[in-house]
């Protein structure tokens, strides 16, 4: 039984990318992406209205390909970063670090001891956590660090990434 779907998964990703997607071909295209260092076009997209201090999209073509597109957004209490890496022109690879920040950013050292505070935002102690996730055709194919094998955990994770995939897309052609 678990041939037979394992067989369909790779029937699946087959069909979808006329080819067979593994991880190490998603690392390839992810390394070959990361050592572009002159791209044809980026384009910035400001995200003011998507978080409490404002946000920036950036997508990045090369050989008038899409490629990847980063998004930073901002808040009093973290900042979310965002990598979204294409495949032949289809989502591959996610890459995610959310930072939380110990107070709000505009209490400051200055502004706590005013207020008779001791305690200040200090980024040192910000807390990260940093997500991989491999995806093909919408199919969440591994995530790291590991989620549990549940499939509802995991198609609902690869939908709301591919949610935030497509409302970039809508984003950049409403531009």
């Amino acid at each position: 039984m678990r041939i037979l779907l394992f067989t369909l998964f790779l029937t699946l990703i087959t069909i979808s990318f006329g080819q067979t997607v593994d991880l190490d071909s998603i690392d390839n295209n992810y390394i070959r992406i990361l050592a572009i260092q002159n791209w044809d076009e980026v384009v910035h997209i400001s995200a003011e209205d998507e978080s409490t201090e404002g946000g920036e999209i950036n997508y990045y073509y090369n050989e008038n390909k899409l490629e990847k597109i980063s998004v930073d957004y901002f808040g009093e209490m973290g900042k979310s970063s965002k990598e979204f890496y294409l495949m032949n022109g289809k989502l591959s690879f996610v890459y995610e670090i959310n930072h939380t920040y110990n107070l709000p950013i505009y209490l400051d050292s200055i502004t706590a001891a005013e207020h008779g505070e001791t305690a200040f935002f200090d980024s040192k102690k910000s807390k990260n956590t940093v997500k991989s996730t491999y995806i093909a055709n919408g199919i969440l194919l591994e995530q790291i660090p590991a989620i549990a094998f549940d499939s509802k955990i995991r198609k609902a994770e690869a939908n709301r990434l591919m949610a935030d995939f497509e409302k970039l897309l809508i984003k950049l052609e409403s531009k």
